[in-house]
């Protein structure tokens, strides 16, 4: 019986620090990178709002809109093919009006 992966959470807001985290909040046309642990390149794999996905460790999502607020799973399958997820919450909030 071979253990479950484990993913560390980081979270990178407008080019700020790295922060151990699973939720950002941001306004319109910011940017968050997701950059979770193990840091190996193969075997990740993403869903998202609006359809999003990818398969690399690192997302990057610029100029964000309130559309792309939600949840982003991220999945990783290490070598033995054992599989865990981790969910991160983004909140893109509306710029203020003058």
């Amino acid at each position: 019986v071979n253990a479950l992966p484990t993913i560390t959470p980081f979270v990178q807001v407008n080019g700020g620090a790295w922060n151990q985290v699973t939720t950002a909040s941001l306004c319109a046309g910011g940017t968050v990178i997701i950059g979770p642990q193990p840091n190996v390149t193969t075997g990740w794999s993403w869903t998202g709002p609006n359809g999003y996905s990818s398969t690399s460790r690192e997302i990057t999502l610029t100029n964000l809109q309130a559309n792309q607020s939600g949840t982003y799973t991220a999945s990783y399958t290490n070598g033995n093919n054992c599989v865990t997820t981790t969910i991160f919450t983004i909140a893109v909030n509306a710029l203020p009006t003058a």
